[in-house]
């Protein structure tokens, strides 16, 4: 069906969602009459209105299916922003890269109002009917879609220095939690957020001294801000994770790592000279707070080293069947590079493993099957076999429980450390049930442990053995997410008396 958008522009549904806005995000917005709430609410019930037609009508969508596709567009870039983390950063910067700064506190409650879309595009549509507009109309229509486009783009403008000029006063915010300048002097403040990459486990942080685990390169360069005696300033610039991490930095104070699980946002006056505060409110210069959030950055003064990418298992096979194993031999990089040979065809594979751990000699005819990217079993016609995992969570092979646990200081185990990637981790134990009556035994990295079964010796070696409390992108081996990093090398004898 054809359309013609811009007689929508007309429509009374539409001027006055345009009306809301303007009033709202101009007049209601920061004035006190409402709560932050309901005016953040209301911009978000009148920009979906507009939106979408206004986006109909720039583009001159000629068919319904067009029309829908704008309203869809305006729809997943909304949920976007509440809900995807890093997704407000990368619209905010591109906005501010054409000229247009920008700040987009996401907000995952504003998706209540979504249906809002639905019944915009019921009310509109119907007055897309492709009659053309006298041309008092038509001006009339691009006059509203001229305001349109300046209401959408003036809307919640970013703030990175507070102002009183023309006697406006200061802007109240929405915050989960907030910066106060509580002294008589004005305060430069650097806001830095974490990256869009880094991942964090909130439950392992919760109750740790997040100063000491999160070093600076986790977070990006820093927002300035230029705060006047007593003003305010929300900690982060957009919402969508379970937790938050804020590196904050002045120049009467040390550096501070702000930590807290999600949480509501308050409304914040932009002025306070006395309390009582909303919830979430952290002084300035002092970081005096009631949320304890706030820890200073401290070197972690580490007594262990980060556990050696080297040790981490890897390996390239050829395709399943069987093959003759001719030779294995020590590469210069510790890893074993096997000679194999089926009907004539010869194929060179490479385990990367402990190599005392190989339990194969020359000669010997070998199946490869990896069943995944983190599991290879090598397996010989008589029963014995080598088993070769990254875990990331409990596993039952060669009928033993395998779980991977977080190693205590008693057992060995050190505390939170980072490697050069930023990630940051604490060393794991692999929790091995024999079966023999004697409770489970906890293996650190570097740990072999035997058992002999009825018709088997199984032979458990630990190559390396982490748990991830900060992924910090894609640098270097093993999960890109946060969580146990575990390598284990199961080797199985068959007793000669079962051969």
């Amino acid at each position: 069906m054809r359309t013609r958008p811009i007689r929508a522009l007309l429509h009374p549904v539409w001027l006055g969602a345009l009306a809301l806005l303007v009033v709202n995000d101009h007049l209601l917005k920061g004035a006190g009459w409402l709560p932050g709430w309901m005016t953040g609410k209301l911009s978000d019930v009148a920009g979906l209105v507009v939106a979408p037609v206004l986006l109909a009508a720039l583009l001159g969508a000629g068919h319904r299916r067009a029309v829908a596709a704008c309203f869809l567009a305006v729809g997943i870039v909304f949920a976007a922003l509440q809900v995807v983390p890093g997704a407000a950063v990368v619209w905010d910067a591109a906005l501010t890269s054409v000229g247009l700064p920008w700040q987009t506190v996401a907000d995952p409650t504003d998706l209540l109002v979504m249906p809002v879309l639905v019944l915009a595009y019921l009310a509109l549509v119907p007055a897309m009917e492709p009659r053309p507009l006298a041309p008092a109309q038509r001006g009339v229509a691009w006059l509203g879609a001229g305001a349109g486009l300046v209401a959408c783009l003036a809307t919640s403008p970013p703030r990175t220095q507070w102002t009183t000029e023309g006697g406006g006063g200061f802007r109240d915010i929405e915050a989960q939690v907030w910066l106060h300048n509580d002294s008589d002097v004005d305060r430069q403040v650097r806001i830095r957020q974490l990256r869009g990459d880094v991942v964090l486990d909130c439950a392992a942080l919760d109750g740790a001294d997040v100063g000491i685990m999160l070093g600076t390169d986790l977070f990006h360069p820093a927002v300035i801000w230029e705060l006047p005696p007593f003003t305010t300033v929300s900690a982060i610039e957009s919402g969508g994770r379970d937790c938050y991490a804020v590196l904050v930095e002045g120049e009467t104070f040390e550096p501070q790592v702000l930590f807290w699980q999600d949480r509501a946002f308050s409304w914040v006056p932009g002025e306070m000279r006395q309390g009582p505060y909303p919830e979430g409110r952290v002084s300035l210069p002092t970081f005096e707070d009631d949320e304890g959030v706030a820890f200073p950055i401290r070197p972690r003064g580490d007594t262990c080293e980060p556990q050696s990418q080297l040790d981490r298992l890897d390996w390239s096979v050829p395709s399943r069947g069987l093959w003759t194993l001719l030779s294995s031999e020590v590469g210069v990089d510790g890893c074993l590079s096997l000679d194999l040979d089926r009907d004539g065809l010869e194929q060179r594979g490479y385990l990367c493993m402990p190599p005392e751990q190989f339990p194969f000699e020359d000669g010997d005819e070998l199946t490869f099957d990896e069943s995944s990217a983190a599991w290879l079993d090598v397996t010989r016609p008589d029963g014995a076999a080598l088993t070769l995992m990254h875990l990331q969570g409990p596993v039952q092979v060669a009928g033993l429980d395998l779980q991977p646990v977080i190693a205590s200081s008693t057992s060995g185990g050190c505390g939170w450390v980072a490697d050069h990637c930023g990630h940051v981790a604490r060393d794991a134990a692999l929790s091995v049930d024999f079966g023999d009556g004697e409770g489970a035994v906890d293996l650190l990295a570097g740990d072999v442990e035997a058992v002999e079964l009825i018709d088997e010796r199984v032979e458990i070696a630990v190559s390396r053995s982490e748990y991830r409390g900060a992924y910090a992108g894609t640098c270097g081996a093993g999960p890109t997410t946060i969580g146990f990093d575990v390598d284990v090398v199961v080797s199985t004898h068959p007793n000669p008396s079962t051969k």
